[in-house]
């Protein structure tokens, strides 16, 4: 009986769920701003000491390996990181592109066009590929190595500008902005140096940020953060 049992049970996850998906997740957007005003602060040298912007925090599915999900047909999935589109119950629901690659899930020529990769919050260790159309079973495999996890990163219209000590020599302070804007799968990124004489002033200005030195030598400063850096957007 028990043998019976286990066989119906492994048939049933393998084959017998429906193909049913959903996409109702939405990520999260996240504010930057380091230190915070008006905060005596000390940093190093290479050390940023203004950082500001926006990123999207989301919840992803990790695969360390290549990851073949396999029956009569076969699905590849990539090694990477398979941001999260849906959830209902204890389904949860990945995008099929790998977000940093843009590789997308792979099939053989006759298996069904896939729209998601699924696992379960109670069934650990099972992947499924439900498909484009719903209807009729999905092709499952257990026991395989994934992991989930949350990330912050730079998505479509997201940025982080800092600024970096680079140092002093003499009375002249050097300093490095830097950008970078998300753009799909990539990153575009801007960086400048710039320097700053304490003879004129103690505070530095930088595309609208205002900076009260303390104190600064060769290998540290402190300071305190007058004014922020003007927004991207």
């Amino acid at each position: 009986m028990k043998k019976i049992w286990f066989l119906g049970y492994f048939l049933l996850l393998l084959s017998g769920c429906s193909s049913h998906y959903v996409k109702n997740y939405e990520a999260q957007k996240e504010s930057i701003n380091e230190p915070n005003l008006g905060m005596q602060t000390k940093a190093f040298v290479g050390e940023s000491i203004l950082k500001q912007g926006q990123l999207t925090r989301s919840d992803v599915l990790h695969f360390d390996k290549e990851t073949n999900i396999k029956g009569l047909v076969f699905y590849k999935i990539y090694a990477g990181d398979y941001l999260k589109v849906g959830e209902e119950g204890n389904d949860n629901y990945y995008s099929l592109q790998e977000m940093r690659s843009g590789l997308v899930v792979q099939k053989s020529g006759s298996a069904a066009v896939p729209a998601a990769i699924k696992t379960f919050q109670d069934k650990p260790g099972i992947v499924c590929i439900p498909y484009e159309w719903g209807g009729g079973p999905m092709l499952c495999q257990k026991e395989v190595d994934y992991s989930t996890r949350t990330i912050t990163f730079l998505n479509n219209n997201d940025y982080e500008q800092e600024i970096i000590y680079l140092g002093k020599s003499g009375n002249k302070l050097s300093f490095q902005y830097r950008l970078k804007i998300g753009n799909g799968h990539s990153t575009s990124s801007e960086s400048y140096q710039f320097e700053h004489s304490l003879s004129d002033s103690s505070i530095v200005q930088y595309k609208g940020a205002e900076i009260k030195v303390i104190t600064a030598n060769s290998s540290n400063i402190e300071y305190v953060i007058v004014k922020g850096l003007n927004s991207i957007q």
